[in-house]
């Protein structure tokens, strides 16, 4: 996952993804998995906070 282009961040693009860290992620569902229960989204924006 490329973190700069893959979760399109507004704002602030932090170096790293961790453990803790805080996000507001805005996405789009495109499709529910029933056999794993997964949703598979689509980020719109996604946002340090």
């Amino acid at each position: 996952m490329n973190t700069t282009s893959d979760l399109r961040f507004v704002g602030t693009t932090p170096d790293t993804i961790g453990v803790g860290t805080n996000l507001n992620v805005t996405a789009e569902v495109l499709n529910y998995e029933a056999s794993s229960c997964l949703l598979l989204l689509d980020p719109v924006s996604t946002a340090v906070r």
